[in-house]
């Protein structure tokens, strides 16, 4: 937040054509095109998992949350700045299975998960196609600084002789980079100060191939 402030004054220290300066807030959907299984497909591994009958599922969606700020260039162009909250991404792999031995018996259930926690600071240049209109189409291009956490977690839970056993290792790794997005959106403006806009945006390549994509409804409001 200290980054999106001090970046924020440096925007409205900019001289311009119009003095229109605003700000907004909004939230919508995020999703992801990342996929546990295509993972491990890469791995040398991966053909036991339907050997062993292991279980994946993940949670490639979540809510996203912004607020940004900007400033008129012109009717046309305008320069924004914002800070989006992706939420949390999850996978999970388990495996559960029963061993008899002599006269003993263990039910044993292993499983590994990962959470991704993420957001972005991003700078854009917004362009109108109808600028007169009171219902506007508009794109930006731009790029983001992306933050993500990444906490990853392994456990082993057995019950033997109906003895409960169980053993858990959690590890968080933060990963950085710089991605391009792309966005389309429609502006309402409702009177000379508010205004509605609905909005796709895809940032690209935040890690290893892997993109985002959020639509998100926002209220902006002229300073």
């Amino acid at each position: 937040m200290k980054k999106l402030a001090f970046l924020a004054l440096l925007l409205f220290s900019i001289p311009a054509v119009a003095s229109d300066y605003y700000i907004g807030v909004g939230t919508g959907i995020s999703k992801t095109n990342y996929d546990v299984r295509d993972d491990l497909k890469e791995e040398k591994y991966y053909p036991l998992v339907d050997i062993l009958g292991v279980d994946l599922t993940d949670d490639m969606k979540d809510t996203a949350t912004s607020i940004f700020v900007g400033k008129a260039l012109s009717d046309t162009w305008a320069l924004e700045l914002g800070h989006t909250k992706f939420g949390m991404f999850k996978a999970k792999a388990s495996l559960g299975y029963d061993v008899d031995y002599e006269d003993h018996h263990a039910d044993i259930k292993l499983g590994a998960n990962a959470k991704i926690n993420s957001e972005v600071l991003s700078l854009s240049l917004l362009g109108t196609l109808n600028p007169e209109d009171k219902f506007k189409v508009f794109s930006r291009v731009g790029a983001s600084y992306f933050v993500g956490d990444i906490v990853g977690g392994t456990q082993i839970v057995a019950n033997v002789d109906d003895k409960h056993h169980a053993k858990y290792d959690r590890d968080t790794n933060r990963i950085r980079g710089v991605a391009p997005h792309l966005g389309l959106g429609v502006q309402f403006n409702m009177n000379k100060g508010i205004a509605f806009r609905v909005e796709a945006v895809r940032y690209g390549n935040v890690y290893e191939g892997i993109n985002i994509e959020t639509l998100t409804a926002n209220i902006l409001v002229t300073l």
